[in-house]
This record gives C-alpha cells, structure tokens and sequence, in this order.
C-alpha cells in the first residue's frame, strides 16, 4: 500500500525555514509528528485488515476446496442419478412420442371417417332434394301408377287367357283330336270293309268334322255308268247290291250320309254327300209367292216354294244341280263334286267348320260349300268299298272329330305313301326322307 506524504515541506529538507516564530516551528513538527503517527497507524491498520482478509480468504478457499473435495462423491452418485433419470425419461419420452403416434393417426382416421360420412350425409341429402324436387312435378306413370298396375294386370289377365287358349287349341287339343282320329293305312277298293260306330268318336260340337285321305283312280270304266262306292257312314242292310245310275234314286234309299263318297258314274269327279237339317231360311219354310221370292236362292213353282236348284256350294257361281224334293223339318241331302286325275294320287280333305264346308285339294284350299242347315251326325257304321266300286286305293285315310287347320292339312299331304301308285323316283325321294333306307333299294330293284 502505497503512503502518500502530507502536503508542506518535509524535514530534512533543503529548503531554509521561514523566519517564524519558535512557537510556530514546535507546533508544526509536532502536527508533523502526529500526523505521520497517524499515517503509520493507518498504514498497520491498513495492513492488518488486508492481512487479515487474506486469512479470512485462505480460509474461506480451504472450505470451498474442502467442501468440494467432500461434495465430489455425492456429485458422481447424482451424475449417475441423473443419467438414470435422462435414459428413463428418453425412453418414456420414446413411448410417450410413438403412443402420441398413434393417436394422431387414430385421430385422423377418425377425421378422414367423419368426413366421409358427411360427405355420404350430403349426398343422401342432395338425393332426397333431388326426388323432393322430382316428386313436385311427377311424370304421369308415376302419378297415376296404381291406375297403371290395375290395368297392367287385367291386360295381363286377358293375355294370359288368351295364350292359354291358343296353347290348348295348339297342342292338347289337338293331341287329344289326333288320339281320338280314325285312321286306315291302306285300303284297296276290291275289298268291302265295316267300322262299327262304336269305334268312332262323335264330333266334338255335334257337326263339325274332317276326312282326309290320298285316292287314286286304277281303271275309270270299272263299273262305268253306276255310282261308284267309296265309302258311307249311314244304313246298310249288308244285302242289297247298290246299282244306281241315277243320284235321285241313290239318295232316296240312303237318306243318311255323314258322309257318303262316291264316284260319278261316267266322269272322274267326287261327290262328297252330307245329310242336313234344313235350317228356317230354307226355301220349303214359305207357304206364299211373295215371301218365297224375296229370297234370292228360291223360286216359287206355282204351288210350292223351292230352292233355285242350286248347290249350296254353287250359290255365287250359277252352276245348276239337282235337289231332293224335301219339306220343312226333312233331311236334305248336299253335296260337293270336284274333279279328280286318273291314275295319279291325290290328296283330298273335307273339313267341316261351324257349318261351312272346306275343301282341299293336295293341300290347297279349292272351294268352300255354305250348306243350308246343320249337317247330321247319324250312330250307324261306316260301310268301305261296297258292291259296283270303284277301281283304285284309298290310301292313308284319317277321320278327325273336329276342325283341323291347314297346317296339318298340309303336314298330311307332305306325307306322301310309299306305294307303288306313287311314281319310282317320288318314293325314292320319300323313302329318303323318312330314312328308310330298305325302302329305297327295294323301289330300286323293283
């Protein structure tokens, strides 16, 4: 520490004294004097406060060094704690972070889910404002719908029927018609034949009925100027030969005929009989001129009204033929006549529908007969080929209890028999057709 002198002139200096009094000398060595006893007081004051910090900091770093050294083994133990503690944590941290994880993505997925379904919630809604919107303004099927379905089903109703019907007339009506026909394979005009009644189903309505059947022609002047018997449904005595030049007396025995087939005396034409009722339009109903006149196919003979001789069949083609003389609630007897070739098959069919008759020839429709009544279904035999016959065959015969359409009409005809009346190459081609093939060498080398 440094000592500062004390401003004035020191002693022991150079320097003269000033010329004062002694009293003033004495007194100033002796300030002099205190004040450097003072100085040097000060200074050993000085020195033993600095002495003493000085201890008092040696001492103070002895305990600092002391209670480190001693602090040094609990700082390792809490280093180690601490280290401990930072792991676990880190790991707890680790978990803590990966949990935290999943619990973002569960909370997006949770999100993600929400907002889908919102979306679906929106578009549902945007659905039933788009029908509410719609259903202001309905079309007119839906507006009246149930009116609609009502008369859907009644149209369905009558469809149903209606295809029932057809599908019944189609095939079982038809199978049971076919089940119940009569049919002749072959049967040649120098052999007399009877089928009992019994064996032959009635129409089904009474009336209506069909008979096809192939015919062929041998030799035309067998039996030449007689009418030539084909076949009748009608009375027979078994005993009298049937010789008949004239039709009138022909009909006269045999008054009934459903029907009667016949060949005509000197020409190849058929005559297809039927026995009728007379109906209230027939001409024999009308007792006066006037009334007898009216109608068209009647003429009044001075005495009676009769027919105008015309056949049924003929009434809009002008062609005379003959008549019974037959009054009301009488039988009557009408017929068809069609021309036929000689010595060549033909197909012929008669069908009987709601009165009317229908006439095929090979398949096609020739000539449609109006009769002038119901046509009579008599209960006694079918009598084939009686005396005075015709020369020929009777091929592929078949009775039907009911009308037949023409497509099986021309399935008929489209069987051809294999006989030798057919042409070589006709049942060639045939026999081919049906695969027998035995059939075909046998007409070969025939």
């Amino acid at each position: 520490m440094n000592n500062q002198k004390p401003s004035g002139t020191m002693p022991g200096s150079n320097s003269k004294p000033a010329n004062t009094s002694g009293t003033n000398v004495k007194t100033n060595n002796k300030a002099a004097a205190n004040n450097k006893a003072k100085a040097n007081n000060k200074a050993k004051a000085n020195n033993k406060a600095k002495a003493n910090n000085k201890a008092k900091a040696n001492n103070k770093a002895a305990a600092n060094n002391k209670a480190k050294a001693d602090n040094k083994p609990k700082a390792n133990n809490n280093a180690n704690n601490n280290a401990n503690n930072n792991a676990n944590n880190a790991n707890n941290n680790a978990n803590n972070k990966a949990i935290n994880n999943q619990i973002e993505k569960l909370k997006e997925l949770e999100n993600q889910l929400t907002e889908e379904a919102e979306a679906q919630n929106n578009l549902n809604t945007q659905i039933l404002d788009k029908q509410e919107a719609e259903s202001t303004d309905e079309p007119f099927y839906i507006k009246h719908k149930k009116l609609l379905i009502g008369i859907a089903i009644i149209v369905g109703i009558i469809v149903i029927y209606f295809l029932g019907k057809y599908i019944y007339n189609r095939f079982f009506k038809q199978n049971k018609t076919e089940t119940q026909k009569l049919h002749l394979n072959q049967h040649s005009s120098s052999t007399q034949d009877k089928i009992f009644n019994e064996k032959i189903v009635p129409p089904r309505n009474g009336f209506d009925y069909s008979i096809t059947f192939w015919f062929y022609i041998e030799d035309l002047y067998e039996n030449f100027g007689l009418w030539r018997h084909i076949l009748h449904k009608g009375s027979y005595d078994g005993v009298k030969t049937l010789n008949y030049d004239d039709w009138n007396d022909l009909s006269s025995d045999i008054r009934e005929q459903a029907p009667g087939i016949w060949l005509h005396p000197d020409k190849p034409i058929i005559r297809f009989a039927v026995s009728i009722h007379p109906d209230k339009e027939y001409c024999g109903i009308y007792t006066t001129s006037q009334d007898c006149k009216d109608k068209h196919y009647c003429e009044w003979d001075g005495f009676k009204c009769d027919t105008s001789r015309k056949h049924p069949g003929d009434l809009y083609r002008d062609k005379k033929i003959e008549y019974l003389h037959t009054r009301q609630d009488e039988s009557i007897i009408q017929y068809v006549d069609i021309e036929v070739p000689v010595k060549r098959l033909v197909h012929l069919s008669y069908v009987f529908d709601q009165k009317a008759l229908n006439v095929y020839v090979n398949g096609e429709l020739h000539s449609v007969a109006k009769f002038m009544g119901e046509p009579i279904w008599n209960k006694m035999d079918l009598h084939l080929c009686l005396q005075s016959a015709f020369s020929g065959q009777l091929l592929d015969f078949n009775y039907f209890p009911d009308t037949i359409d023409r497509d099986k009409i021309a399935q008929l005809y489209n069987n051809l028999p294999i006989v030798e009346e057919v042409p070589k190459k006709q049942r060639i081609y045939k026999s081919l057709e049906k695969g027998d093939i035995g059939n075909v060498f046998k007409t070969l080398f025939s």
